[in-house]
């Protein structure tokens, strides 16, 4: 079934030729991961696992719409394997196929894929509560693992994988999981690469101990003596000739199998490795378009985490970010043929309250210009959306896609918080910063409530307030939370925004703002605007406890 033009670069065979029970994949984008293993694996399960059921699991069903599946497609059709043919999206194979029903079967075909031997997979999503629930499954598959709850995932979904060991349990791949992600950034990802450990551990074999990385050498040693015995028999010229391999090839495969049964492996690697398929060009732009930590992390896949002094210390991205609220009763009114036809826009998030106005906080610079969005909740500030465009846009274009983006949003009102920055003229403008997102604003037929916070207060007191922020101490703030999503670049920024010791104190470290080689999205620009509304938001009612916070922000800017 397999085409004969496929090319696998080493990184991707030694995960193949091992095809562990278990196995974590950490490697850079454009890696390959879901066009080699992901898709090998999995069909792998299905075809050796008639009537399964194998999930496939996300932090968000979104991400699994839009992320997950697309690449999986598309890489099953490449080995072969057809839509409509081997499998079906959402729908029931053709009853005239008389293809039997998983030994679980869904409750509905709305999150299965269906596969050619009565095999399914299941989408399970971390923001739908109770997709796992009640589910009994043979094997998981995941990819951008590292956006897991991992304590979610071992007490709702990992206790799912339990399913049918009477009829697949000489299986290897029986119960199987396969997890891929690029490099984490944050500290709350890092199970996944404790899993390396696992690669030390002592395994029985027969009668003997082997190191579990031993294990796997072996493995990818017998499998490729194997594959020599598929090449022998295929260039065999008479029928003796092929059942002597045949033979061969079964009684190899019934050791290799049990070899497999509980092995794990852990695969690394840089982008580098698929530089064949990349080409040198596209890994250059990523050089030259990235900030370091991002190419660093994404496409060499270094161990990077949050910057060591940063100004936003007590940020922690488990506590402070929300997963992503997805108005999933909008998405399934589109009629999404996973994921095709969906419009991306407000309606989609469900923390976006549509009934009433939106705040805004923006940072102007020559390179870049960025705009954070956000609305009050009962009990918290929630940061809805990050925005931002590079030269040669200019401020008016950021404004134009927020319009866009919140197009049907029910409130036309905008609360647009902005410092003295955006009251200058000079001698290329003879209009200000505000002056031309109000007139964007209004144009698209908003209400534009000013909000003039006047001069910014000084570094240190913006990071003794955000110390306070984040570690919600005292009646004087509001606590902060982020959608994960639509933030994510802001997120970045505030993990990656460092502090310097000056003379003066405690300051942002704005050097990153000068570089030429930092992607500017990722400097200080989108924390700037967060800071504006935050500080503009609360300046005069923080924690709903103070009438004026002339005393708490007393330093100059």
């Amino acid at each position: 079934m397999l085409a004969n033009d496929i090319y696998y670069h080493p990184g991707q065979l030694r995960s193949i030729l091992a095809s562990t029970n278990t196995e974590y994949i950490v490697c850079g984008r454009g890696w390959g991961k879901s066009e080699g293993p992901g898709a090998r694996r999995t069909a792998d399960w299905a075809n050796n696992m008639p009537r399964a059921s194998i999930g496939i699991v996300g932090a968000t069903y979104m991400q699994l719409l839009d992320r997950t599946l697309p690449p999986l497609f598309r890489a099953w059709e490449r080995i072969g394997y057809k839509r409509g043919v081997h499998f079906w999206p959402r729908v029931k194979p053709p009853k005239e196929l008389k293809i039997p029903l998983p030994y679980y079967a869904p409750d509905t075909d709305q999150n299965t894929i269906y596969w050619y031997n009565g095999a399914c997979f299941k989408l399970i999503s971390q923001d739908r509560p109770g997709s796992a629930n009640g589910t009994t499954l043979d094997a998981l598959y995941g990819d951008e693992a590292k956006l897991l709850n991992k304590v979610k995932f071992d007490l709702e979904i990992d206790k799912a994988n339990r399913g049918n060991v009477r009829e697949f349990g000489d299986y290897a791949g029986h119960h199987g999981i396969l997890f891929m992600t690029d490099m984490p950034t944050t500290p709350d990802a890092k199970w996944i690469l404790e899993k390396k450990n696992d690669l030390n551990l002592d395994i029985l074999k027969g009668d003997k101990l082997i190191k579990m990385q031993e294990l796997v050498h072996l493995i990818q040693n017998w499998q490729l003596y194997i594959n020599k015995l598929y090449y022998f028999r295929y260039q065999a010229k008479d029928k003796e000739t092929v059942d002597k391999y045949s033979s061969q090839i079964r009684s190899a495969e019934r050791k290799i199998n049990e070899l497999r049964k509980e092995t794990v492996n852990y695969t690394a690697g840089p982008s580098l490795e698929n530089i064949h398929f990349l080409g040198l060009d596209t890994v250059k732009k990523w050089k030259r378009d990235n900030l370091d930590v991002d190419f660093r992390t994404q496409v060499m896949n270094e161990q990077i985490y949050m910057v060591p002094d940063s100004f936003y210390a007590r940020f922690d991205d488990a506590v402070h970010c929300t997963q992503d609220n997805y108005n999933y009763g909008y998405i399934e009114t589109q009629g999404l043929y996973l994921p095709t036809g969906l419009i991306k826009d407000s309606r989609i998030d469900a923390d976006c309250i549509s009934n009433q106005p939106l705040d805004i906080g923006m940072d102007a610079n020559a390179s870049i210009n960025s705009l954070v969005i956000g609305q009050e909740k009962p009990d918290h500030y929630r940061f809805l959306k990050s925005m931002f465009v590079k030269k040669p846009k200019l401020i008016q274009d950021v404004i134009e896609d927020f319009c866009k983006y919140y197009e049907h949003h029910a409130c036309k009102v905008v609360n647009f918080y902005y410092d003295h920055t955006f009251n200058h003229v000079d001698a290329t403008r003879t209009y200000t910063y505000a002056d031309a997102v109000t007139e964007v604003l209004r144009k698209h037929k908003w209400t534009v409530n000013h909000c003039y916070i006047g001069q910014q207060p000084g570094h240190k007191t913006r990071y003794d307030m955000w110390g306070a922020v984040y570690e919600g101490t005292g009646e004087r703030v509001m606590p902060v939370r982020y959608n994960r999503n639509g933030c994510a670049q802001l997120i970045i920024a505030v993990q990656c925004t460092g502090s310097r010791e000056t003379r003066n104190g405690i300051t942002k470290d704005k050097r990153p703002e000068l570089r030429s080689d930092v992607n500017q999205e990722d400097a200080p620009h989108l924390t700037d605007a967060m800071d504006t509304l935050y500080i503009g938001k609360y300046q005069t009612t923080l924690g709903y406890a103070l009438p004026s916070l002339s005393a708490f922000f007393s330093d100059a800017a």
